[in-house]
């Protein structure tokens, strides 16, 4: 886990993590990170959960904001979920819709 880490930090160095639901991803990192360096993880994120969520309260509207709804909402087409790959990818797609 350690090697694990280790290379996502590289990979984040200069960039900006996108997260759908980060609260939960960033939970798991930080603990980890905590265990195996014995401090938090600083990284710059974007969180498309609450980006939709935020959209649909200033269009005073309502809805579920699970990926695969977020996604149907503006037309993408279904993705295989709880997948770290798929999942990576239908966030980005998302983000970028």
């Amino acid at each position: 886990m350690t090697q694990a880490l280790g290379l996502l930090m590289n990979e984040l160095a200069g960039a900006v993590a996108v997260f759908h639901h980060a609260r939960l991803d960033l939970a798991f990192l930080q603990k980890v990170a905590r265990e195996n360096y014995g401090c938090p993880l600083i990284f710059d994120y974007v969180d498309t959960m609450v980006i939709e969520r935020t959209l649909m309260e200033k269009q005073g509207s309502a809805g579920a904001i699970q990926l695969e709804v977020c996604r149907d909402r503006y037309g993408l087409p279904k993705a295989y979920a709880h997948n770290a790959l798929s999942d990576a990818i239908a966030t980005a797609e998302f983000l970028c819709a």
